[in-house]
C-alpha cells in the first residue's frame, strides 16, 4: 500500500486483512482497518502483478474509506552482478471517499468545543496516485535464500483538499518513501533467516519519520519482529503460520495461513495521554509457482 512495486513481492496470491488501533485509551484516536488482494501473473521473465485494497481510516471526527489498485511490473536487470535479480516499477490509483463529522469532535481537560468554530460536517470525493520503485537482488521464487533490497515510492502525488475544519483545512500532501533491508540466511538449507531493515517517510511539509526493524522467521512456522521509531515509539510483534502439514490442511488447501499481532508503546510527547497501540493482521497465500 506505501509501494505500489511491491504488489505481490514473491509468488504468492495473497489475501489479507489487517485492523490498527492507536493509543489506547485515548478517545476518538486513529483506527485503520483494510482488506487486500494481490496477485502474480507469473512469467519467467518479465511478470505482471495486481492488487486492490480497501481501506478504511478513522481520526476523532475525521474518516476516510478508499480503494486503491496497484500494478507493478517486473523486469530482470541484472545488476550489481546479480544473475537472477528483479526490479519492478509500481503505479496506484486511488479513489477517496471521505467525511468530517463535527459532532464527533472531542474536547479536552474539561474544554468545551466553541461552537462558533464548528463546521458543518462535510462529505465529498476524491483521488490520488502513487509510483514506486523496488530492486531486489534474487528472483521472485527464491524468498529463502539471502539478499538484499531497496526501493523508493512517491504518495499522494496529487494535493488535494479533503475539508476543512478550526485548524484549517485538511490536505492530501505528497510524501515520500525510502526503504532497505537485507535477509540473512546461514545456508543454502537453512529454513530461517534474520532480517534488518530501515524505512523512511518523508513529507514535503518538512516532517521526517524513521522506523528501524529486525525480524526472525522461521520458515512456514512463526516469526517475531521488533524495532523503534523516531517519534519515541518502541513496537513489537509475533505471528505464526499454518501449512498444508498442520491440523488446518483442509481449510489451507495447500496454502498458508498467517496469523499476527503488534503492539507499540509511545515513550514521546504523546506518552502523557496516549496508551498501547495495536494491530492484528491475518492473510491466506498460496504459491502460484505450485502451478506451473
Amino acid at each position: 500500500m506505501w509501494n505500489p512495486a511491491l504488489t505481490a513481492k514473491w509468488s504468492n496470491l495473497e489475501v489479507s486483512v489487517t485492523h490498527r488501533h492507536d493509543w489506547t485509551g485515548f478517545d476518538d484516536a486513529p483506527q485503520t482497518s483494510s482488506v487486500g488482494v494481490q496477485v502474480p501473473f507469473l512469467r519467467r521473465v518479465t511478470r505482471v502483478s495486481m492488487g486492490g485494497f480497501l481501506e478504511r481510516d478513522a481520526v476523532g471526527p475525521f474518516s476516510k474509506n478508499s480503494f486503491t489498485y496497484t500494478y507493478s511490473y517486473r523486469i530482470a536487470p541484472k545488476l550489481f552482478g546479480n544473475r537472477l535479480d528483479q526490479l519492478r516499477l509500481g503505479i496506484g490509483a486511488q479513489v477517496n471517499q471521505f467525511r468530517y463529522n463535527p459532532n464527533k469532535l472531542t474536547p479536552f481537560d474539561g474544554l468545551e468545543v466553541d461552537p462558533s468554530l464548528i463546521q458543518e460536517a462535510q462529505s465529498g470525493m476524491g483521488g490520488n496516485i502513487t509510483v514506486g520503485a523496488f530492486y531486489l537482488s534474487v528472483d521472485d521464487f527464491n524468498d529463502y535464500k539471502t539478499h538484499y533490497y531497496f526501493g523508493a515510492s512517491f504518495n499522494q502525488l496529487l494535493p488535494s483538499k479533503l475539508g476543512t475544519n478550526f485548524l484549517g483545512d485538511i490536505i492530501a500532501s505528497p510524501h515520500a518513501t525510502l526503504h532497505a533491508g537485507y535477509r540473512y540466511l546461514r545456508s543454502r538449507r537453512s529454513r530461517s533467516y534474520t532480517e534488518p531493515n530501515v524505512m523512511v517517510i518523508y513529507a514535503f511539509d518538512k516532517s521526517i519519520n524513521v522506523m528501524a526493524n529486525l525480524r526472525y522467521e522461521q520458515k512456514e512456522a512463526y516469526w517475531i519482529s521488533g524495532g523503534i521509531v523516531s517519534n519515541g515509539e518502541f513496537f513489537g510483534q509475533m505471528g505464526i503460520m499454518f501449512n498444508e502439514d498442520s491440523f488446518l490442511e483442509n481449510l489451507i488447501n495447500g496454502g498458508l495461513l498467517k496469523l499476527g499481532i503488534k503492539a507499540d508503546y509511545s515513550i514521546g510527547k504523546l506518552r502523557p495521554y496516549a496508551g498501547v497501540g495495536y494491530e492484528v493482521y491475518m492473510a491466506y497465500l498460496f504459491d502460484m509457482d505450485k502451478k506451473f
